[in-house]
């Protein structure tokens, strides 16, 4: 309420043509504003830690270092070009659980055959029940699991570069967020339609006792533009494990999508003085030739290939050619790239 009114003021004064930032009237507004959002961020703070204690112990006992999380929705097709640039280009091996949603047997008869293709990974496939349980889902899915750090993906990304979780597993996630979307190639965001950058990078020298460090960027979240300033992201970003957990299970969310944006809208002020990590060729691109999340904050720009083609084209034997795409500078996260395909072999 108070943001609505001073932007009312606001646009009275300036039709007014004064610096209504100037006014005492702005500077009062924005002094309730901001001890409003500090009451509100300590009120989220201590709803963190309302989560069963039970629910964090039980995953205290961690199997594995790392696990991946691929959310996917009637995309087999896209979703095997995933998979096989993960077998191919992910150089660690960690169960990859994929929590999926299928609207008719079609689709989910191309999901069990893409599991069936990977027999050599954990896969370990978990199916949404409803549009209206993903929540639900979700949390049941993450209570299951037992690890120190988890990895997102969505189905519409392509690991482009090698990556081995081993070159950064010894930085505390507590004060850094290693992410594999970004680099120095990527400075334009093609969901905001804007430049992406870092307005001040850290100095390499500062973390050589964690990870290399000459194939590497870091900076805060808090000194990023567009891109660089998303500080949780499920594509291609690592986090602590209980922190995911204990954010999820006092959130409220519908999609992956609602997911994301929320965790950025509540939570972001908490990672923004966080150390963002990225290497300087970014390790994977987002491929959104279509959209399949039909929900208020999936605003994104997308192409518009049916993923009914994509499901013909796979029950007919082809396969993403990926071989153009290893090796691919890309200038956003997310590009729309030519959609190339050829036979599976097997």
């Amino acid at each position: 309420m108070l943001r609505k009114l001073r932007r009312f003021v606001g646009t009275i004064l300036k039709s007014l043509h004064i610096d209504y930032t100037k006014t005492k009237i702005y500077k009062s507004y924005k002094h309730r504003v901001e001890r409003e959002e500090k009451i509100l961020q300590q009120d989220m703070l201590i709803s963190l830690y309302q989560l069963p204690v039970n629910k964090v112990i039980n995953n205290m006992q961690n199997k594995n270092e790392i696990v991946g999380f691929i959310f996917s929705f009637d995309r087999a097709f896209q979703l095997y070009s995933l998979i096989k640039s993960i077998d191919e280009k992910f150089v660690t091996k960690m169960p990859i659980y994929i929590f999926y949603r299928a609207s008719n047997d079609k689709h989910q008869a191309a999901y069990h055959e893409v599991f069936s293709k990977f027999s050599n990974l954990e896969i370990v496939p978990i199916l949404q029940k409803s549009k209206e349980s993903f929540r639900e889902d979700y949390l049941q899915a993450l209570d299951s699991i037992s690890t120190e750090n988890i990895i997102f993906f969505v189905d519409d990304i392509v690991l482009t570069e090698s990556f081995d979780y081993a070159d950064v597993k010894n930085l505390p996630l507590n004060v850094f967020t290693p992410t594999l979307r970004l680099g120095a190639n990527t400075t334009y965001s093609y969901t905001m339609d804007c430049e992406s950058k870092t307005n001040k990078l850290l100095d390499n020298n500062l973390f050589k006792k964690y990870t290399k460090i000459d194939d590497k960027l870091f900076w805060q979240w808090k000194d990023g533009v567009a891109d660089w300033a998303y500080s949780i992201s499920v594509d291609g970003s690592i986090f602590d494990f209980q922190e995911i957990l204990l954010l999820s299970h006092n959130t409220d969310y519908t999609s992956p999508n609602v997911y994301e944006y929320y965790l950025n809208s509540l939570y972001s002020s908490l990672y923004s003085h966080k150390i963002a990590v990225a290497y300087k060729k970014s390790k994977l691109v987002n491929m959104p030739i279509n959209k399949v999340q039909q929900d208020k904050f999936n605003v994104n720009r997308s192409g518009n290939i049916d993923t009914n083609y994509l499901l013909d084209l796979w029950n007919q034997g082809y396969e993403m050619d990926l071989s153009h795409l290893y090796g691919y500078i890309n200038n956003s996260p997310h590009e729309e790239i030519e959609l190339k395909i050829v036979k599976r072999k097997s």
